[in-house]
């Protein structure tokens, strides 16, 4: 069996938090499936051929989406609940999963096959449990509500949110600044007029 390709596991959280924070819910899927702790082969090549959907009233829904609306309610929460000491909500698991090992000498890499939906959800678990939250986080800008992999000194999702949050600063400090003038002028007039 060829070996997977090597990433460390907090790239690949990042990856995985970013797309699913961007919308692109079925490459978070694949991203988890092809390179999440388990190899998941089998799941990962139905995935790719014909990817899953769930039967709804009003249509066929990508199974990409729910989960991936899952998996971002469970971590949000679990980041919100840091250092609480309360439990997250939680995500069941409906499905079968059939976990199975591969020995290559004295190594031993787990494997599991079964539905998509609960294999992601557990190797995004597995995952979360490898890398910890210590460097997961909201972004820092007022109406942002992403969630990013913190590296280095980095507070924001994003560029536009960080130039956004940079720019009402400068705003602020602007209206600040002129409120002070206009202070010291209406002191300076006080000062004449008596």
């Amino acid at each position: 069996m060829p070996k997977k390709r090597h990433m460390e596991p907090e790239d690949l959280l990042q990856r995985v938090i970013t797309a699913l924070e961007d919308g692109r819910t079925q490459a978070a899927v694949l991203a988890l499936l092809s390179e999440g702790p388990l190899r998941c082969s089998d799941a990962l090549l139905r995935e790719i051929d014909q990817p899953a959907v769930e039967h709804w009233d009003e249509g066929d829904v990508p199974a990409a989406n729910i989960v991936a609306g899952e998996l971002l309610a469970y971590v949000r929460d679990l980041v919100r609940l840091r250092n609480s000491g309360f439990l997250a909500r939680g995500i069941y698991l409906k499905g079968s999963i059939r976990l199975f090992g591969t020995v290559a000498g004295t190594d031993v890499f787990g494997c599991a096959d079964g539905d998509m939906r609960e294999l992601v959800i557990l190797q995004f678990q597995l995952l979360l449990q490898a890398v910890g939250l210590r460097n997961v986080r909201f972004c820092e800008t007022e109406d942002c509500p992403k969630l990013f992999v913190k590296t280095f000194r980095r507070t924001h999702c994003s560029r536009r949110c960080q130039k956004k949050s940079q720019m009402r600063r400068l705003r602020q400090q602007d209206r600040e600044r002129q409120a002070r003038q206009v202070q010291t002028r209406q002191r300076k007039r006080q000062g004449v007029s008596a």
